[in-house]
C-alpha cells in the first residue's frame, strides 16, 4: 500500500524591515536614556559592545559561533575586513561598511580598553561581563532583549540577523551566488531554497514590466492609472517624483519655472535615469504630468 507522504513547507524567512532595523539600532544606543542606578550602570558599561556586536551581526551576515571566535586582530580597518575561520575550517576575508567600523572602532578604543580580562582571553575581541570571551548564549540573549522591545511579535535571533542581511544583500545585487560567498554557503542551492520566494515575487513583478500597447490598467489599488512603456504614472506626481528625485532636487527645480512641455511628451522613467544636472526637468515633468492628469481624467482617475 502506497501513502500519501505530507508535503514540506518551506519555512518563511523571518527577518527584519529596513525601519526595524533602524529602530533596533537606535534602541541599543539611546535605550538606557531613562535608566536609573545600576540598571543605567549596566547599560552604560555593556552599550558599546551590544552596538559593536548587533551592527556587526545585520551588516556582515557573520554566524554567531564566528562572531565569538573573533579576535582583536583579525579586523582590518584598513581594509574593513574580517578573518574568519568558517565551517569546514576554511578561511575567508569578509567586508564590513563604514557603519560597522565605526561602531568597531567606538567599542575598540573604548569600553574594551577598560577591562582587564581574564587569563586566557587576552585576543578576544568581545568580552562577557565575567572579562571572558563571550558565548554563544550571551549573544543570543542580549540581542534578544534589545529586539524583543522594538519587534514584540517577532521572535529575533542572531540566524534572524544574518537573514535580515542576507535578504538585503539579494535585493540590492540580485545575485545568488554573491549571497552564497558572502555568507559562507558550500551550496548555491541552500541560499536559493532561502531566498527562493523573493525569487518568484521578482518574476511576478517582471512580468508587468513588459506592455504590448498603451492602454488603462487598474493597480493594485483599485484605481485606474496611465501605464506608459511599462510604467505606471501615479496620481500624486509630485509625490512620486520626490520619491525618485528627492526633496531637495525637486525644489530646487521650482525656483527655475518659467519652461514647459506639451502633456505625454515625457515618460517618467526617462526623467529618473536622467542627468543629475537637469534641475529643469524635473519641474517641467511635474508640469507635464500635472497637465496630463488634468486633461486626461478618465485614465488618471
Amino acid at each position: 500500500m502506497l501513502v500519501d507522504m505530507p508535503k514540506i513547507r518551506e519555512k518563511e524567512i523571518i527577518r527584519l524591515e529596513a525601519d526595524e532595523v533602524a529602530s533596533l539600532l537606535d534602541f541599543v544606543e539611546h535605550g538606557g536614556d531613562h535608566l536609573t542606578g545600576q540598571k543605567l550602570a549596566y547599560y552604560e558599561k555593556t552599550k558599546e559592545r551590544d552596538l559593536a556586536i548587533i551592527t556587526l551581526l545585520l551588516g556582515t551576515g557573520i554566524r554567531v559561533s564566528e562572531l565569538v571566535g573573533l579576535n582583536v586582530d583579525d579586523v582590518d580597518f584598513r581594509n574593513n575586513g574580517l578573518h574568519l575561520i568558517r565551517k569546514g575550517r576554511k578561511e575567508m576575508t569578509v567586508y564590513f561598511g563604514n557603519e560597522v567600523a565605526d561602531a568597531l572602532e567606538q567599542y575598540m578604543e573604548g569600553s574594551r580598553k577598560l577591562i582587564i580580562p581574564k587569563e586566557g582571553h587576552e585576543d578576544a575581541l568581545f568580552y562577557s561581563m565575567q572579562r571572558r570571551r563571550i558565548g554563544v548564549q550571551a549573544v543570543q540573549n542580549l540581542v534578544k532583549k534589545y529586539a524583543k522591545e522594538v519587534t514584540p511579535l517577532k521572535k529575533i535571533t542572531p540566524h534572524k540577523l544574518r537573514s535580515t542581511y542576507g535578504t538585503a544583500l539579494y535585493q540590492e545585487t540580485d545575485d545568488i551566488y554573491l549571497v552564497a560567498e558572502v555568507l559562507g554557503h558550500s551550496d548555491v542551492n541552500t541560499t536559493r531554497k532561502h531566498y527562493a520566494a523573493m525569487s518568484d515575487t521578482r518574476r511576478r513583478q517582471a512580468a508587468g514590466k513588459v506592455v504590448l500597447r498603451e492602454s488603462a490598467s487598474h493597480d493594485v489599488d483599485g484605481q485606474k492609472h496611465f501605464h506608459r512603456d511599462g510604467h505606471v504614472l501615479a496620481d500624486d506626481v509630485e509625490s512620486h517624483l520626490r520619491d525618485h528625485f528627492g526633496d531637495d532636487r525637486v525644489d530646487l527645480a521650482r525656483h527655475d519655472r518659467g519652461t514647459g512641455l506639451q502633456p505625454g511628451q515625457v515618460d517618467l522613467i526617462d526623467a529618473v535615469r536622467g542627468p543629475e544636472d537637469s534641475r529643469r526637468r524635473s519641474l517641467q515633468i511635474l508640469d507635464s504630468l500635472t497637465a496630463m492628469r488634468l486633461s486626461t481624467p478618465e485614465v488618471c482617475t
